[in-house]
């Protein structure tokens, strides 16, 4: 409903019928993120993962995989040598900057692979100059994890990788860094086919359930979730996931990122009123909280939450957020502000809002009647009423 009325848009496929079933195998694309349909289905013969139903053979034509995807012509590559073991060999690559700054602030992301499960781990970064540090930061909490030692690391030419701080750091810890040869990326194959697969991923997942690109970060959060729990070329019949931790994960609990969900409001903070929270499910949270982000729709905030209830076929439409939330500022501002910033156009009851107007009522018909300008505005009512036949006069029942 869109103002009191039903869009309909004739030239959509999508809008003149309404199935009331749901394909699986389309509705697991969606959850995985558009990954690939002929690989899941692949994955769940071959009982790579728990959680996943019987999927059909037909593959879909997926409208946001069009928006999102494009192929490119493959580089050929002589066979490399492969690690035999966890951490002896981390693929790296920092991509951005992004036109949007994501909620946190960040315009770039850095990934981590590891070769032998190519397991993979992403932070986020304002400025290229953070490289060093998390690189760092990274390495401290693998190792500590995992019980291994980072060897060798592979990277592109990129000043953030050939600073005198990164190499120093490799130096004094003992890590062998391999670069690439210049102005050619397709030697650091795996980070890149990673951040190609990232990014098409992301951008499908926006589109599918119209998100602004603010949410990038999340997108790519909840991307790495996903392709760590589903199957890769470089591993038979098993998953990185599974490769690197020992075990099959679930995705039994997995839902399409981007639609409405509700939670309940904590006990001090509801009134009789307020009962549920009104949010967007965005990203699972994997390596420090078992939990989930959700947008805050009123507050304009992302909290964190697991007490709640998904509606996966719903998403919720921006634009009258923002209009919405504009209402909001100028109503709570007017007694503060001449006017709150607009950017475009604002309704004229928006603007009434922040006035200094009253506009009084007569109480009583007597004291309108001695007034010329009330009849004539009664009459004119009067009158439309009756062109409109609004109603018929009756006689009063007898009873």
């Amino acid at each position: 409903m869109k103002g009191k009325s039903f869009s309909l848009d004739w030239m959509e496929e999508e809008s003149v019928a309404f199935s009331n079933t749901t394909n699986q195998i389309e509705l697991w694309h969606k959850r995985l993120r558009h990954f690939n349909q002929a690989t899941l289905v692949h994955m769940q013969k071959k009982k790579m993962v728990q959680g996943m139903p019987n999927l059909e053979e037909e593959i879909l034509v997926c409208t946001s995989c069009q928006y999102g995807k494009q192929n490119i012509l493959s580089f050929p590559l002589n066979k490399v040598w492969r690690a035999i073991e966890k951490l002896q060999l981390i693929h790296t690559n920092v991509a951005g900057p992004l036109k949007t700054i994501s909620l946190n602030g960040s315009r770039y992301y850095i990934a981590f692979i590891d070769d032998y499960t190519r397991m993979c781990w992403v932070y986020f970064l304002k400025f290229k100059t953070e490289v060093a540090n998390v690189f760092l930061k990274f390495k401290n909490w693998i190792e500590n994890q995992n019980g291994h030692k980072i060897q060798v690391v592979r990277s592109d030419n990129g000043t953030k990788y050939t600073s005198n701080k990164f190499a120093r750091f490799c130096h004094d810890v003992g890590i062998e860094h391999r670069y690439t040869t210049p102005y050619t990326p397709q030697q650091n194959g795996v980070s890149e086919l990673k951040n190609r697969t990232i990014m098409e991923m992301v951008r499908c997942l926006l589109f599918e359930k119209d998100l602004p690109k603010k949410f990038w970060a999340e997108a790519v959060n909840t991307v790495i979730f996903l392709l760590n729990r589903l199957p890769i070329k470089a591993l038979q019949n098993k998953i990185s996931y599974e490769a690197w931790h020992g075990y099959k994960p679930s995705l039994q609990n997995l839902k399409i990122s981007g639609c409405l969900c509700f939670t309940y409001v904590p006990q001090v903070k509801k009134d009789n009123l307020i009962e549920r929270l009104k949010l967007i499910f965005l990203s699972v949270i994997s390596m420090l909280q078992k939990a989930i982000e959700f947008f805050n729709l009123k507050q304009k905030k992302v909290i964190v939450s697991k007490d709640i209830k998904f509606i996966e076929t719903e998403k919720s439409n921006f634009k009258d957020v923002e209009r919405s939330a504009s209402k909001e500022i100028v109503q709570d501002l007017g007694d503060y502000v001449d006017e709150a910033p607009v950017r475009g156009t604002i309704l004229l009851d928006d603007i009434y809002q922040s006035c200094n107007v009253a506009v009084l009522e007569l109480a009583e018909f007597k004291e309108a009647k001695n007034n010329p300008k009330w009849i004539d505005a009664m009459k004119e009512e009067l009158r439309m009423i009756e062109k409109n036949q609004t109603w018929k006069l009756v006689d009063i029942p007898k009873h």
